[in-house]
Parts: structure tokens; C-alpha cells; sequence
């Protein structure tokens, strides 16, 4: 587990390979070749460059509060085989944090995310306070060609809590990097949703890629 300090909460980041037993990986890989994933447009009309799939236990919309609807955000039923690795995740969780201070998520909800090859990507961003609080625990299972993982420090960390703070003489990292191999998990807890964004970047990988990120879905009536 890796501590990054920060002005507030601590940023959490680990990292694990080979995270899923063979059977379960290859049924959940031949599952997602089975079905089909969305695309769609942006905020402003642009296609997005990847395709995905939202689910989430009671149906909820990816954001509640968001105006604009798009059907990519629209949940769906979770299959056999996305009820066993929610289950078999959220077992394996309690254990890698144990002796942390990061909390135990209950996991209720996944988006999936089809890299086809090194094109597609996913611009740089921090997880919707709204639907996963603050400072969510938010696990990624990464499945098939390796993709880098970058994170770069915010210029402000204003949040829903209107509490801002510049990044001027500080001491923690700038910008750094995760290496996303096939079947690895990895974590990132406490303030990293606070202080820096996260971004997959277009490569020159030809291989296909699957990003299972999950989360504690929070409901907003």
C-alpha cells in the first residue's frame, strides 16, 4: 500500500496482480465478448473514445443529479458471473485493507470500460463526488492488453464541501504512473479522488482491454 501525502487526507494507492482465479477470469472474459457495450457522444458531441456498460444493484443512473442523460449511464442487470466477482472481491477487499485506515466500501455497483486497442482512452477526471462521496474506495480489475495508468495533482481541490486549496509548496508528487497489467487490481482510497485526476492515455497498444472499476453507490432521491 502507498501513503502520498497531501494538505488533507492521505492518497491511497495499491496495487496487486494476478488478482482473479483462471476459471472466473476466463468466464467473465467470455461473457463480456458475448454482449454488447455502448458508445455515444459527449457534453459536446464528440464520440467517446471507448466503450461501456453501468451497473448498479437498485438501477440507479450513473448520476442522479446530472441533466443531461445518456443511455451508456443507464444500469443493468448484473449477470452470474459480475454477482461472483462482486462477491469474491468484496471478500478479498476486507482483507487487503484490514490494517489500514481506508473504509470498506460495500460494493454495489460496477462500470465497465472496452478499451479496443491503444485509440480508445479516457480523459483526465476524478470519480463524481455525488454519487460515491468524498473520498470513496474505489477498486479497478484490469483484464487484457496493459494500459498506463496516470495521475496528475489537481491545481485546486475543491469539492462538494466548497473547501478549496491551492497546490503551492507542497511536497507530494506531481504527476506518477501505474502500469495496468492483465488481471491486476488496484485501489485508490482517502484523498486521491481529493487531489489528483486519473486518465488512461492513447498508447500504441493493439490489444483489448477491459476496466472493471467498482464502487459504493451512494443514492441521491
Amino acid at each position: 500500500m502507498i501513503q502520498v501525502k497531501t494538505e488533507g487526507t492521505p492518497a491511497f494507492f495499491f496495487h496487486q496482480p494476478n488478482f482473479i482465479p483462471d476459471e472466473l477470469r476466463n468466464r467473465i472474459l467470455k461473457y463480456f465478448k458475448s454482449i454488447e457495450f455502448r458508445g455515444g457522444e459527449n457534453s459536446n458531441g464528440k464520440d467517446i473514445p471507448r466503450r461501456q456498460l453501468w451497473f448498479q444493484r437498485d438501477n440507479g443512473y450513473f448520476c442522479e443529479q446530472w441533466h443531461n442523460r445518456y443511455p451508456r449511464w443507464q444500469s443493468n442487470n448484473y449477470s452470474p458471473e459480475l454477482d461472483e466477482l462482486e462477491k469474491y472481491t468484496q471478500s478479498k477487499l476486507v482483507e487487503i485493507i484490514r490494517d489500514t485506515k481506508i473504509p470498506v466500501p460495500n460494493l454495489n455497483s460496477m462500470l465497465i470500460n472496452k478499451y479496443r486497442d491503444g485509440s480508445d482512452s479516457i480523459r483526465p477526471h476524478r470519480d463524481s463526488a455525488i454519487s460515491f462521496g468524498e473520498e470513496p474506495t474505489i477498486i479497478v480489475i484490469s483484464l487484457g492488453s496493459p494500459r498506463d495508468l496516470v495521475f496528475k495533482k489537481v491545481k485546486s481541490s475543491t469539492r462538494l464541501d466548497n473547501q478549496s486549496s491551492t497546490d503551492v509548496d507542497t511536497d507530494y508528487p506531481q504527476e506518477f504512473e501505474f502500469k495496468m497489467t492483465d488481471n491486476s487490481l488496484f485501489i485508490m482510497a482517502g484523498g486521491s479522488q481529493r487531489y489528483y485526476t486519473h486518465e488512461i492515455p492513447k498508447c500504441r497498444e493493439s490489444g483489448e482491454r477491459y476496466s472493471i472499476t467498482m464502487r459504493e453507490y451512494i443514492p441521491h432521491m
